[in-house]
């Protein structure tokens, strides 16, 4: 087997139906496998994928384990020689899997290839390539420091949008959105990391995968247009944020930026959830607001008069 195509699924069934419908259209050239990991989903999607997709597997999970838990659950089954973890609301573009399997396959070092992801109008998602994120890059790119010095080593240092996106590089790392890997580099450093139960993994498996000296390569040829927000394992807002800073604090832990990192842990955490504080008092506001207008009902009109 030479490719297991792995796709975690929370909420989003029609999202899904798409993302089977265009591995349909634009399925890979090689002998290949789709895992279907259902993690305690609302709705089961396993109607939806014997209609999208008859040859793909479903496994049921009956507790919510994230993302990364649902995606090492897939790789557990997988037998390919090479691994593409895809969201279940991406649409693959015509060879994209093909250019992505070429690329891996032609270079012995490379651990892992992502392609150039779009949104839905066709703009790119500049996250599909990254560097380093530190919390020196990461405030640069919260504050949008790295749209004012696009080229800065530091300020851009964690998108680097300078680089644009038409050329085939290394990089720091990729999205888990699309992402292709070596099993045998895969095997060599380990699965996803389950602590980090909804984003970082990506980050933290890339990392891990330069840190052992496999290359990390974003592939620009091979596009997949990813919506965002309306699969894998879908939460609520506030819980959502909740896990992303939690991800961020156990990333810098993991990698630290530099040796001297664990001085001054705890001024990055007083600042990640000081950020989540904020956010999460003006989302409570926001919606405090919204329930008041509609309790008021919509406004009454208001008479013109002539000048």
């Amino acid at each position: 087997m030479t490719l297991s195509i792995c796709i975690p699924y929370h909420a989003g069934l029609e999202r899904l139906g798409r993302c089977l419908a265009s591995l349909r259209r634009n399925p890979p050239a090689c002998e290949h496998q789709v895992i279907v990991v259902d993690d305690a989903s609302a709705e089961p999607c396993s109607p939806l994928v014997q209609a999208e997709h008859p040859d793909a597997r479903v496994v049921r999970i009956d507790v919510n384990v994230g993302f990364a838990g649902a995606v090492n659950r897939g790789l557990e089954r997988a037998r390919g020689t090479y691994v593409l973890i895809l969201n279940p609301d991406t649409e693959v573009h015509a060879e994209a899997i093909d250019v992505l399997l070429d690329a891996i396959s032609g270079a012995q070092d490379v651990g892992a290839v992502g392609p150039l992801l779009l949104n839905v109008d066709g703009t790119v998602q500049p996250q599909c390539k990254r560097g380093r994120l530190t919390p020196l890059t990461g405030l640069a790119y919260a504050v949008g420091l790295d749209r004012l010095c696009p080229n800065h080593p530091v300020l851009d240092g964690y998108l680097r949008r300078g680089e644009g996106y038409d050329e085939e590089r290394d990089v720091r790392g990729l999205m888990g959105s699309c992402m292709m890997l070596r099993r045998s580099a895969l095997d060599a450093v380990g699965g996803l990391d389950e602590s980090m139960f909804l984003y970082g993994e990506d980050l933290d498996l890339s990392y891990r995968l330069c840190d052992a000296g496999w290359g990390v390569r974003f592939v620009p040829a091979a596009r997949v247009t990813h919506v965002g927000g309306e699969g894998g394992t879908q939460v609520r807002y506030l819980r959502s944020q909740m896990h992303y800073h939690r991800s961020l604090q156990l990333l810098f832990r993991k990698h630290p930026p530099t040796r001297w990192y664990f001085a001054y842990d705890w001024l990055v955490g007083v600042g990640l959830w000081t950020r989540f504080g904020v956010m999460a008092a003006a989302h409570v506001v926001g919606r405090r607001r919204i329930g008041a207008r509609r309790a008021r009902g919509p406004a009454s009109p208001v008479a013109r008069t002539s000048p």
